[in-house]
Protein backbone atom coordinates (compact mmCIF):
# COMPACT_ATOMS: atom_id res chain seq x y z
CA UNK A 1 0.00 0.00 0.00
CA UNK A 2 2.48 2.55 0.86
CA UNK A 3 4.15 1.83 -2.66
CA UNK A 4 1.09 2.45 -4.22
CA UNK A 5 0.54 5.74 -2.23
CA UNK A 6 4.09 6.61 -3.41
CA UNK A 7 3.47 5.83 -7.36
CA UNK A 8 0.44 7.93 -6.63
CA UNK A 9 2.92 10.89 -5.12
CA UNK A 10 5.56 10.38 -7.41
CA UNK A 11 3.09 10.15 -10.11
CA UNK A 12 1.91 13.40 -9.13
CA UNK A 13 4.74 15.44 -8.39
CA UNK A 14 5.87 14.11 -12.17
CA UNK A 15 3.24 15.94 -14.20
CA UNK A 16 1.91 12.32 -15.83
CA UNK A 17 -1.67 13.15 -14.30
CA UNK A 18 -1.49 16.87 -15.35
CA UNK A 19 -0.26 16.05 -18.75
CA UNK A 20 -3.72 15.16 -20.01
CA UNK A 21 -5.69 17.74 -18.75
CA UNK A 22 -3.27 20.12 -20.33
CA UNK A 23 -3.11 19.08 -23.71
CA UNK A 24 -6.78 19.04 -23.72
CA UNK A 25 -6.80 22.32 -22.52
CA UNK A 26 -4.54 23.23 -25.71
CA UNK A 27 -6.58 21.73 -27.75
CA UNK A 28 -9.46 23.26 -26.90
CA UNK A 29 -7.88 26.58 -27.12
CA UNK A 30 -6.58 26.11 -30.97
CA UNK A 31 -10.27 24.52 -31.41
CA UNK A 32 -11.84 28.32 -30.06
CA UNK A 33 -8.95 30.05 -31.94
CA UNK A 34 -9.44 27.81 -35.32
CA UNK A 35 -13.06 28.84 -34.83
CA UNK A 36 -12.90 32.30 -34.13
CA UNK A 37 -10.54 33.07 -36.87
CA UNK A 38 -13.10 31.36 -39.41
CA UNK A 39 -15.67 33.07 -38.48
CA UNK A 40 -13.76 36.91 -38.85
CA UNK A 41 -12.68 35.66 -42.14
CA UNK A 42 -16.73 34.88 -43.10
CA UNK A 43 -17.43 38.31 -41.63
CA UNK A 44 -14.88 40.17 -43.33
CA UNK A 45 -15.82 38.21 -46.71
CA UNK A 46 -19.66 39.15 -46.03
CA UNK A 47 -19.05 42.83 -44.85
CA UNK A 48 -16.65 43.79 -47.88
CA UNK A 49 -19.37 44.39 -50.06
CA UNK A 50 -21.84 47.35 -49.35
CA UNK A 51 -24.07 46.34 -51.91
CA UNK A 52 -24.37 42.67 -51.45
CA UNK A 53 -24.78 43.50 -47.61
CA UNK A 54 -27.78 45.48 -48.66
CA UNK A 55 -28.92 43.47 -50.93
CA UNK A 56 -28.83 40.48 -48.86
CA UNK A 57 -30.68 42.90 -46.09
CA UNK A 58 -33.24 43.91 -48.33
CA UNK A 59 -33.49 40.13 -48.96
CA UNK A 60 -34.11 38.94 -45.49
CA UNK A 61 -36.59 41.89 -44.97
CA UNK A 62 -38.71 40.82 -47.58
CA UNK A 63 -38.63 37.05 -46.47
CA UNK A 64 -40.27 37.60 -43.34
CA UNK A 65 -42.63 40.31 -44.84
CA UNK A 66 -43.52 37.07 -47.19
CA UNK A 67 -43.54 34.91 -43.96
CA UNK A 68 -45.96 36.99 -42.05
CA UNK A 69 -48.08 37.53 -45.33
CA UNK A 70 -47.95 33.52 -45.73
CA UNK A 71 -49.31 33.55 -42.08
CA UNK A 72 -52.09 36.01 -42.30
CA UNK A 73 -53.39 34.40 -45.32
CA UNK A 74 -53.24 31.11 -43.29
CA UNK A 75 -55.52 32.36 -40.74
CA UNK A 76 -57.91 33.61 -42.85
CA UNK A 77 -57.92 30.29 -44.67
CA UNK A 78 -58.66 28.67 -41.53
CA UNK A 79 -61.34 31.42 -40.84
CA UNK A 80 -63.32 30.84 -44.08
CA UNK A 81 -62.85 27.12 -44.01
CA UNK A 82 -64.76 27.17 -40.12
CA UNK A 83 -67.17 29.77 -41.92
CA UNK A 84 -68.05 26.83 -44.66
CA UNK A 85 -68.17 24.52 -42.49
CA UNK A 86 -70.84 26.40 -40.18
CA UNK A 87 -72.74 27.51 -43.05
CA UNK A 88 -72.88 23.50 -44.16
CA UNK A 89 -73.75 22.87 -40.65
CA UNK A 90 -76.85 25.36 -41.08
CA UNK A 91 -77.56 24.17 -44.80
CA UNK A 92 -78.30 20.72 -43.37
CA UNK A 93 -80.45 21.92 -40.82
CA UNK A 94 -82.68 23.65 -43.09
CA UNK A 95 -86.27 21.72 -44.18
CA UNK A 96 -86.01 21.08 -47.58
CA UNK A 97 -89.35 21.12 -49.95
CA UNK A 98 -90.35 18.40 -51.85
CA UNK A 99 -90.49 19.35 -55.88
CA UNK A 100 -93.91 18.93 -56.79
CA UNK A 101 -94.45 16.90 -59.99
CA UNK A 102 -94.93 18.86 -63.46
CA UNK A 103 -98.02 19.01 -65.21
CA UNK A 104 -99.16 21.00 -68.16
CA UNK A 105 -101.66 23.61 -67.42
CA UNK A 106 -104.96 23.13 -68.36
CA UNK A 107 -106.01 25.31 -71.81
CA UNK A 108 -103.24 24.57 -73.30
CA UNK A 109 -103.48 22.64 -76.50
CA UNK A 110 -101.04 20.38 -78.26
CA UNK A 111 -99.30 21.81 -80.79
CA UNK A 112 -99.87 20.97 -84.60
CA UNK A 113 -96.40 20.73 -86.47
CA UNK A 114 -97.59 22.74 -89.64
CA UNK A 115 -96.15 21.75 -93.20
CA UNK A 116 -92.69 23.42 -93.42
CA UNK A 117 -93.62 26.50 -96.67
CA UNK A 118 -92.02 25.91 -99.74
CA UNK A 119 -89.38 28.39 -100.64
CA UNK A 120 -89.61 30.12 -103.49
CA UNK A 121 -87.16 31.61 -105.91
CA UNK A 122 -87.22 34.86 -106.78
CA UNK A 123 -86.52 33.95 -110.69
CA UNK A 124 -89.70 32.03 -110.64
CA UNK A 125 -91.80 35.71 -110.16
Amino acid sequence: MVINMSQQIYGNLNGKQNKKGKKLLIILICIAAAVVVVLAIIGFTVGANPAERQYISSAITENTQLRLQIDQLNEEIERLNEEIARLGGELELRPTIAPEPYSVPDGIMEAVPTATPAVISPRNY
